[in-house]
């Protein structure tokens, strides 16, 4: 038991079976193995993580998406997706949903639904994107699809679904608040900031070099 997959640049693995939305390509996002990786998955393997996949998506899709016990939340850990949601909005990741996407699934012994993360890949984060929309300071990275809607790796359909979940959106908010007066106070998030000016001091100047 235990598996990581990806959404990203170099897929190997299963197709979804939706298209995305709001894109001029309709294309289905592929998945990528990561660990175990595509060298030594064994069939069983690839069968199961693409059939619980499967299921994940279906039951997000479908009418009862909501449903406490047989909607998408018996399939995925739903503060793990809001977390990764909260990261990528606060720093604006264009590639944030899209590419670059770690997902996890442990054994049912140590909650065995799938978690969004690790975070990955936030080089193009926080402004440093000049193409669509990433140096914006307005507006919701994972609505991408209709920024850019003719690039080839879009965001998959789960983001406008979670936020059409009353009860996400709900924790969603409850979790905002409660990081907004820790982790991503302004004075910590000022305490952050000058921590990091102070240990790159010497390497800025070289990178500027």
């Amino acid at each position: 038991g235990g598996y990581i997959f990806s959404l990203d640049k170099e897929p190997d693995a299963w197709y979804s079976s939706y298209a995305t939305p709001n894109s001029t390509n309709n294309n289905k996002r592929r998945f990528s193995y990561v660990y175990p990786n595509v060298e030594n998955i064994v069939a069983d393997q690839q069968a199961y993580l693409k059939s619980y996949v499967d299921s994940f998506e279906n039951s997000l899709a479908a009418a009862n998406f909501q449903d406490p016990t047989r909607g998408v939340r018996n399939f995925a850990d739903l503060p793990s997706f809001i977390d990764y949601f909260i990261v990528n909005e606060v720093s604006r990741n264009v590639d944030g949903y899209r590419i670059s996407s770690y997902f996890h699934k442990d054994r049912f012994s140590k909650n065995g639904k799938i978690n969004a993360g690790p975070v990955w890949d936030y080089d193009l984060a926080f402004r440093n994107a000049d193409y669509c929309n990433g140096s914006n300071v307005e507006g919701w990275s994972y609505q991408f699809n209709s920024v850019c809607p003719s690039d080839y790796f879009q965001v998959p359909f789960w983001w406008d679904r979670f936020l059409a979940d009353t009860a996400f959106k709900s924790n969603l908010r409850c979790r905002w608040k409660s990081l907004r007066n820790s982790t991503l106070s302004l004075s910590h998030l000022y305490h952050v900031i000058d921590s990091v000016v102070t240990v790159t001091a010497e390497a800025r100047q070289r990178h500027f070099q």
